[in-house]
């Protein structure tokens, strides 16, 4: 049994973003404050690896959910 719910509750992504204070770096309209600030560079590995996950996650529920 995988626990009382069926599915995969937390996904492994390898790719670390660290922001202590989302305010910091980002707008209320999700725009950067600084373009080049350092922790924006590790968003697109990291949203990569996060969209490769969700695919294959994706892929692998239409074969159906683990007995």
């Amino acid at each position: 049994r995988w626990g009382p719910h069926p599915y995969v509750r937390c996904s492994p992504i390898s790719k670390l973003v660290g922001i202590p204070t989302v305010a910091d770096i980002l707008n209320a309209d999700g725009t950067p404050v600084d373009d080049k600030h350092r922790m924006l560079n590790q968003l697109p590995a990291m949203l990569g690896d996060l969209e490769w996950t969700a695919l294959a996650f994706k892929a692998a529920r239409a074969n159906g959910l683990p007995k």
